[in-house]
């Protein structure tokens, strides 16, 4: 019989199933045309990264996913094809300028977790990452970072800066508190752009 010959392909010592073809060669046949191995494909990291970024005007959201249990929203993971996963703004900041510093993280200049948009990105200390928050204050009964009401209904301000607290003094306003407690955040602070751009 002619399928307990070897398959017509050369190296092949399969028996024939079908056309002169082993099983393996006759279904790769069928499901693309050639008998030749298939060549796994993968495709370039880059391009995997850069189908999952909405650019927009402003920022460049990441629509991948995202990890972190923050009411604001957690940070951009993408998942890198030797292993394990990367934060998305991160991997933004490498594929374009390199290794990040040791001690260093990438700060968004926009406030905004899931924009991987190179220019609201840039390297800060973890000092300078924690001074560049976004106006107002999530956890403030006030509402104005930096600013508590006291008993008496003042409002008291202090800044803490490498562990040291530092008072703008108290005010019989809220507005005069947070008035206050934004210059002496641009007095003591290099990264501090929701506070700057307030007083521009």
């Amino acid at each position: 019989m002619k399928k307990d010959l070897p398959c017509i392909i050369e190296g092949c010592d399969r028996l024939r199933a079908g056309k002169g073809l082993c099983k393996m060669h006759h279904s790769r046949l069928r499901r693309s045309g050639s008998t030749d191995d298939p060549v796994r494909r993968v495709r370039p990291e880059a391009d995997r990264y850069w189908e999952k970024v909405g650019k927009a005007d402003g920022c460049w959201n990441w629509l991948g996913a995202t990890h972190g249990d923050d009411p604001g929203g957690g940070y951009g993971v993408f998942f890198l094809t030797s292993s394990g996963f990367m934060q998305a703004h991160r991997y933004a900041w490498q594929m374009l300028n390199g290794t990040i510093p040791e001690g260093m993280v990438i700060d968004h200049t926009c406030h905004n977790r899931i924009c991987v948009k190179p220019e609201h990105l840039r390297l800060a200390t973890l000092s300078q990452n924690a001074q560049n928050l976004r106006p107002g204050a999530r956890r403030s009964k006030t509402g104005v970072r930096g600013v508590v009401q006291r008993k008496n209904g003042r409002f008291g301000t202090r800044v803490t800066h490498f562990g040291v607290i530092h008072s703008a003094g108290t005010f019989d306003t809220l507005a005069q508190a947070e008035a206050a407690v934004i210059e002496l955040r641009n007095k003591i602070f290099t990264h501090n752009d929701a506070d700057r751009r307030q007083v521009a």
